[in-house]
């Protein structure tokens, strides 16, 4: 049986790459791979998940992986996750000869890096998960890629009774405006209290909810406060972005929501909007990069006023604020204008299954692993770094 090394986030943790890990593993296993797994957060503890975990650390991923190698004797190493996070893999190619290696990565702005340029030319295959990554990998790094966009599991997200739901959030009979988001700088949280605010004015049946912590790399408390929202903003309790709620709870949350808003400069893929989508809850996010692709109607899609220089020179978006408020109060007004979203973004989420959109990644697998295992195989491609 041909052996599949993944290595990403630990398929035990609720994170977005987490949830991506399980569902490759799932369609490898069920496709007849012999599968095993480095996950990066994972300690070692027993788990359900039905194949070998190796414990690794972030950063120190690439080192477990030399590790895993050695051990499994992989015809396939499948990486998921950001270039950063794999950084050292044309090292540890050379350290610990393997036959094929598949980069599955996104690429949330432009333009690439030199660095990261390199480092997929090191890869026998290249996986993105958006046209938006695909087209700059391709015009940029001179690269062929594959798109594998996410998916989402419509028996765990789907429609719910959103009284029950509000109920258990501890929203009821409010209009509820909320996010499911990392607090990480690029999500553009304070944009989102911004426009939450002027939208709130004057109104006394609407609330933020916030899934995401408090103090992250921003402390969220004294920018609600100084947008003077905080009676009407409401968090997820003792939220662990690692080990946080389950499926079931986090459907909950979205059901809970009138209106989902992700005012983000960048996003790689983007599952939040998906699930929420998939969940019957029609979703505004910034248009830019891959989100653009995931709103089915130009309601959606926040304009950009403007834009900025992160690390590395790459270059991401600002949503205009004024804009989000304004789509907010139209939603909150026209209830038919509301449902009608509503009903576009349940069809295009259930239209996106895990078990349709994984067969290209399958069918790679299969083809790169189709060379006999042989520890002096290597290519040209790899003499790149």
């Amino acid at each position: 049986m041909r052996r599949i090394l993944i290595a990403s986030h630990s398929p035990t943790l609720t994170t977005g790459y987490g949830r991506v890990t399980r569902e490759f593993i799932a369609a490898l296993s069920g496709a007849g791979f012999s599968v095993y797994a480095v996950g990066a957060g994972y300690d070692g503890a027993p788990h359900a998940e039905g194949i070998p975990i190796m414990p690794a650390t972030l950063p120190g991923l690439t080192t477990a992986i030399g590790r895993a190698v050695e051990e499994v004797a992989p015809q396939v190493v499948l990486t998921i996750g950001d270039p950063w996070m794999f950084d050292d893999m044309p090292a540890v190619r050379r350290a610990h000869p393997f036959s094929r290696w598949l980069a599955c990565f996104p690429i949330d702005s432009v333009p690439i890096p030199d660095l990261w340029k390199a480092w997929m030319c090191s890869a026998d295959g290249v996986m993105v998960f958006s046209r938006y990554a695909a087209d700059a990998v391709r015009s940029q790094a001179s690269v062929d890629a594959i798109i594998l966009p996410h998916g989402v599991d419509t028996a765990r997200f789907f429609p719910a009774d959103p009284i029950v739901a509000k109920a258990r959030v501890g929203v009821s009979d409010k209009f509820v405006v909320g996010t499911v988001a990392a607090n990480q700088r690029r999500k553009n949280l304070p944009a989102l209290f911004d426009a939450f605010a002027r939208f709130a004015r004057g109104k006394d049946d609407v609330v933020l909810y916030l899934h995401t912590p408090i103090v992250g790399e921003l402390d969220l408390q004294p920018l609600i406060e100084r947008f003077g929202i905080t009676e009407i903003t409401r968090a997820t309790v003792h939220y662990d972005a690692l080990h946080g709620l389950s499926d079931v709870g986090l459907a909950t949350v979205y059901n809970s929501f009138d209106v989902f808003a992700l005012p983000t400069m960048a996003e790689g893929f983007g599952l939040p909007i998906l699930e929420s989508q998939a969940c019957g809850v029609p979703a505004l996010a910034t248009d830019c990069s891959s989100c653009s692709e995931l709103l089915p109607h130009p309601l959606q899609r926040i304009r950009v006023r403007g834009t900025e220089m992160h690390a590395n020179g790459m270059v991401r978006s600002l949503i205009d604020e004024a804009d989000l408020a304004d789509r907010l109060d139209l939603l909150y007004q026209d209830r038919a204008t509301r449902d009608e979203l509503a009903r576009r973004s349940l069809r295009f989420a259930t239209a996106c299954q895990w078990k349709i959109l994984l067969a290209p990644m399958i069918d790679l697998v299969a083809s790169l692993s189709s060379t006999p295992f042989d520890r002096t195989v290597t290519s040209s491609r790899h003499d790149v770094l």
